[in-house]
């Protein structure tokens, strides 16, 4: 069974690849569930019924440079499109062999800068998945 370190793990937005990850976050699907349980259940133990699909958020941070296209609201960065409510395809690939990625389309939620007075200036960056996720 192999095993892979994480490092160049790769997040996309449609076919151009995002600068200066840090660390990416999820998807995180669930599954809904709905209580189905009645007074003649069996011994008594809950019954359950699959229900709705729901496809998670995706986090990443990023060492911010303002004067790249990726984080810019005026060339159509990642803030125009939570501005303008923008739904795009994204990919996680994986450092694997052969290669292996995730796919999804999803809005940008959240563009969060963090300034610490003894750390570097980056953005943490949430996606809100709006469907379903391509998984190998």
């Amino acid at each position: 069974m192999a095993k892979y370190a994480a490092f160049g793990t790769k997040i996309l937005r449609g076919a151009v690849e995002i600068p200066q990850v840090l660390s990416i976050s999820g998807p995180s699907p669930t599954m809904d569930t709905i209580d189905v349980t009645t007074h003649d259940s069996t011994d008594g133990w809950e019954e359950i019924l699959p229900s709705i699909l729901r496809s998670g958020e995706v986090t990443f941070d990023v060492v911010y440079d303002p004067a790249l296209t990726a984080f810019k609201y005026a060339s159509g960065g990642i803030p125009y499109d939570m501005v303008n409510r923008t739904k795009s395809t994204w990919t996680i690939t994986l450092p694997t062999s052969p290669a292996k990625s995730w796919v999804f389309p999803a809005y940008v939620t959240g563009f969060e800068l963090q300034a610490p007075v003894e750390d570097k200036l980056s953005v943490s960056v949430t996606l809100r998945v709006a469907g379903a996720i391509t998984i190998p």
